[in-house]
């Protein structure tokens, strides 16, 4: 096992909405605590990702007692971190369908407006359970893509931006954590590290879609940095940034 050095951590409370970064992060037998905790649904009760909605970076998100989101216009809505209402509903994301309350028809109602779409605002259930692996069915994350926890080095960041000429945004990747001691990519390479009482092991490589061409401050969808990145980064049809982790253990990092 490596030793490494995180030098930011981050969560993404609503997935697909922008991140949070914290001084310590709290990680329990899920991953991260609170990422991607929550998740916004269809009518068809399916995720809804930047993917469909570029538009979703245009939030803000704080967290303290409440959750709270603020849309570009200046206007608020806050929920609380245990609210629900209704019954338990199974709702999908990618090919797992995962138990999970609405928050609140106020907020969802809230949400829809601003999107100009109907759409929901639900909280995984604490009980719920959905495998990230295959041959390991006790395995859990929250709602993210493919796993607990997704790890950049800041080498590979310096790296594309050298390439570039100009420095990359770390929120378009969306990682958890950055970490140092590590040369360029080679977060792809070691079996994991370990900080205090928890250990993170190497799952696979982070293959990149469209989000990561979208800026984060306007929505809009840009040629970099996927161009540059399929220029050294390509395999297989695949472009990868990145590496998705599992943890063991529980404690702060």
């Amino acid at each position: 096992m490596s030793e490494i050095r995180i030098l930011e951590r981050y969560i993404y409370p609503i997935k697909s909405f922008p991140g949070l970064r914290l001084p310590k992060m709290e990680i329990d037998e899920k991953g991260p605590v609170l990422d991607r905790q929550w998740m916004l649904v269809d009518e068809n009760n399916s995720f809804l990702t930047m993917r469909q909605r570029p538009d979703l970076t245009l939030f803000r998100v704080s967290l303290g007692n409440f959750v709270e989101l603020t849309w570009k216009d200046g206007d608020m809505m806050d929920f609380g971190l245990s609210e629900v209402e209704g019954e338990s509903m199974k709702v999908k994301i990618w090919k797992d369908e995962v138990k999970a309350h609405e928050v609140s028809g106020e907020v969802s109602e809230w949400l829809s407006s601003k999107l100009d779409q109907k759409v929901k605002l639900v909280r995984m259930d604490d009980d719920a359970r959905r495998a990230f692996s295959e041959d390991d069915p006790d395995s859990s994350t929250r709602f993210t893509d493919s796993s607990p926890v997704l790890v950049l080095s800041k080498a590979s960041l310096e790296l594309l931006d050298m390439k570039i000429g100009k420095k990359v945004a770390t929120s378009r990747f969306r990682p958890n954590l950055v970490v140092d001691h590590l040369e360029a990519h080679q977060e792809d390479l070691i079996e994991g590290f370990y900080i205090g009482r928890v250990e993170f092991h190497f799952l696979k490589k982070a293959s990149r879609c469209r989000v990561i061409q979208v800026n984060p401050l306007t929505g809009e969808l840009t040629d970099e940095p996927m161009k540059t990145l399929s220029e050294y980064r390509k395999e297989d049809g695949k472009v990868f940034f990145g590496s998705y982790y599992s943890t063991k253990g529980m404690g702060t990092v």
